[in-house]
This record gives C-alpha cells, sequence and structure tokens, in this order.
C-alpha cells in the first residue's frame, strides 16, 4: 500500500518547498508537489519537515557505545537522532586483536536487515604520529597484518584512512 507524507517542509537539493512524500514498501515513488492516490494511506505532517537521513561516514560509536563493541546499540543511537547510514571506524590506536574482534562483532551486527550500519571504516591503523597520530600507538605498516584484517572483513570495508607517506603505503592502497 502507497503511504503518502503529506502538509509537510520537504528539503530538497534546491531548497526546502511544501509538498507531499510517497512511499511503498521502504521505497520513496515521489517528492514534491504530488497528489497521493485515492486509496494511500495519510500520514498529515502538519508543517514539519521531511529530508533525507544522514549519513555518517566516520563513527566511534554512540550512545555510550563503543562501535567496536557494540556496534548495533550504536547504530541504533544514530538512527534514533536521524543518521540513517554509517560506517562502525576502527581507531588507529587499538591494538590488533581488539581490531580483529571488533570486526567481528560489526560483521554480525551487519546481519540484521533493520541495522543502520553500511560497513566499516579502517581509520589506519597506519597514520603517522609526525601529523597528529599518537606516538606509539600508530602501525607499521605490515602485509601480514593487512590481509588478515581484510580477510576478517569480508569486503565490508567501504574507507580506509592512512598516512601516504610511510614506508609500504603504496602497496597497502593497492591492495585496500
Amino acid at each position: 500500500m502507497i503511504t503518502a507524507l503529506t502538509n509537510a517542509k520537504l528539503v530538497l537539493p534546491e531548497g526546502v518547498a511544501e509538498g507531499s512524500i510517497l512511499f511503498e514498501d521502504g521505497m520513496i515513488l515521489a517528492a514534491g508537489n504530488v497528489r497521493p492516490p485515492r486509496d494511500a494511506r495519510i500520514i498529515d505532517a502538519d508543517g514539519l519537515y521531511a529530508g533525507p537521513g544522514f549519513v555518517d561516514i566516520h563513527c566511534h560509536g554512540g550512545g555510550s557505545a563503543e562501535g567496536y563493541e557494540a556496534p548495533d546499540q550504536a547504530a541504533a543511537h544514530h538512527m534514533f537522532y536521524g543518521t540513517t547510514s554509517l560506517l562502525i571506524s576502527l581507531a588507529y590506536s587499538l591494538p590488533k586483536e581488539t581490531w580483529l574482534n571488533g570486526i567481528l562483532r560489526i560483521r554480525q551486527a551487519l546481519q540484521n536487515p533493520e541495522t543502520s550500519l553500511a560497513g566499516i571504516h579502517f581509520e589506519g591503523p597506519y597514520t603517522n604520529p609526525k601529523y597528529g597520530a599518537s606516538a606509539g600507538k600508530a602501525w607499521q605498516i605490515d602485509r601480514n597484518d593487512y590481509e588478515q584484517l581484510f580477510a576478517a572483513a569480508w569486503g565490508l570495508v567501504r574507507q580506509c584512512t592512512y598516512a601516504p607517506e610511510l614506508p609500504g603505503a603504496r602497496a597497502f592502497a593497492r591492495y585496500a
């Protein structure tokens, strides 16, 4: 059944306009100055704003939960505040075992079809203390390490942050 959100202030690429959104089965069919079908379920927005969800490509957690420990809880917290899609970021300062456990938890959370998780952001682990990374916590680029991390992630890595000036960075970039 088609649902119509009517009398809304729509946040559109060209600005804010009054209008309606028609959707069915979780998919937007039309937005703007559109008339709902006669048999549509009507929700009167009464002048409230309606816009796209926020996308967060660098999220360490939320709602007092670390993303690598409780990604489902962090994602639910962000969803409550309008973030409809996010990447859980694994920080360069975490030890390898924590990365691997975090990747496993994120993979498990992604099995839930209602999650707002869209994948994993590798924040490092290859960063440069010379440019802000904590000295002693950045990893040396090691092919065995990154092959293990990517294998554990099952193709869910969507973004990598790394220091391109470090030895081995070119090979890492090609692999990533």
